[in-house]
Formats: structure tokens, C-alpha cells, sequence
């Protein structure tokens, strides 16, 4: 029975580190495909590389995606499976610290903010229909929107201020500016 538990265990281990590395090679994968796209769009070969390839070149982010995402779900079900492993191997002390620190801060930032985002856009979309719809009423030429704290629900307001690491929002306090790259983002 022992070499069956401790095989387990290898197995688990093998299968625990080959997803990790996957989820590795995936987000280096990913930021070779930003950086491509980035540099295509503001070059003239764009046209030619839509006319040879573009339903490929538009589909690899996608699928990327996709990818992500199941590696994610299979880590974090791995992660379940073997955390009473971990925990029984861990002295009082450590698992103590370990259960404290999980306690305060479950989750990395990342996770929080699209935990929160989802809550926030509802199985509707509510969220994400309403932006959509502000920006369409008040684009202008040069693809900037100005939305004020006034015009939204609080908690949209901040969800929305969410977006500003990615450079879709910029947020001046009582109003933010919808990017052009955000008009796009939310716009599609």
C-alpha cells in the first residue's frame, strides 16, 4: 500500500510541475504574440500579413487564451488535490503561518481583480453593455471618451479604473478617459 501512496504522490508532483511549466511557456508564448501584434500594427506589412494570414494571425490570441485558461483550471484543481498532502507533511507552526497568510490574502492581486470584475458585469454583461453603450453616445473624432463619476453606479466606476494598468482608462479623480485602445477593447 505504501508504494501505491508514494507513487501517487510522484505522480501528482510530475503532474503538478509539467502544468506549471506549461502555464510558463504559455505567458512567454503570449508576450511574443503581443509583442508581434504591437509591432505589426503600426507597420505597412500589416496588409500583406492580413491578405496571407489573417484569420490565423487573429485567431492565436484566442486560442492562447483558451489555453491559459485551462492550464489554470487543471493547476487549481491539482493544487486542491494535494493540499491535504502538503498540509500533513508541514509542521504546526508552518501550516499555522500558511493558513494565516491564505486567510488575509487568498488570492494573488490578478485573481482578485477578475473575481471582482465578474461579480461586478453579472451573467448579463450588465457591466461591460453599459460602458459599451456610454462610449457609443459620447465617442468623438480622436476615439477619447469622458466619463464622469456621476454617470456611472460607483462600483462600475471602479471596476471600471480596473482597466487603467492596461492603458484603456486614465483616471483623473472625478471623471477618467476611455483610451482609444480601450474604445476598441470595449467596443468588440
Amino acid at each position: 500500500m505504501r508504494e501505491k501512496k508514494a507513487s501517487s504522490q510522484a505522480s501528482w508532483s510530475i503532474l503538478a510541475g509539467g502544468v506549471s511549466d506549461a502555464r510558463v511557456e504559455a505567458y512567454r508564448l503570449r508576450i511574443a504574440v503581443d509583442q508581434m501584434v504591437k509591432a505589426l500594427q503600426d507597420s505597412p506589412a500589416i496588409e500583406e500579413v492580413y491578405r496571407l494570414c489573417g484569420d490565423t494571425f487573429l485567431t492565436i490570441p484566442d486560442t492562447l487564451a483558451k489555453i491559459e485558461r485551462h492550464l489554470d483550471k487543471t493547476n487549481y484543481a491539482l493544487i486542491t488535490m494535494g493540499a491535504d498532502f502538503y498540509r500533513q507533511r508541514l509542521p504546526h507552526s508552518d501550516r499555522e503561518t500558511v493558513d494565516i497568510a491564505s486567510k488575509y490574502n487568498p488570492a494573488p492581486e490578478a485573481a482578485r481583480n477578475i473575481n471582482s470584475e465578474i461579480r461586478v458585469a453579472g451573467a448579463t454583461g450588465a457591466f461591460f453593455q453599459e460602458i459599451a453603450d456610454i462610449i457609443s453616445e459620447k465617442m468623438i473624432d480622436d476615439g477619447e471618451v469622458i466619463i464622469t463619476r456621476k454617470e456611472l453606479p460607483d462600483n462600475y466606476f471602479r471596476a471600471l479604473l480596473e482597466y487603467e494598468r492596461e492603458g484603456f482608462v486614465q483616471n483623473f479623480g472625478s471623471y477618467l478617459v476611455v483610451t482609444p485602445e480601450g474604445v476598441r477593447d470595449f467596443l468588440s
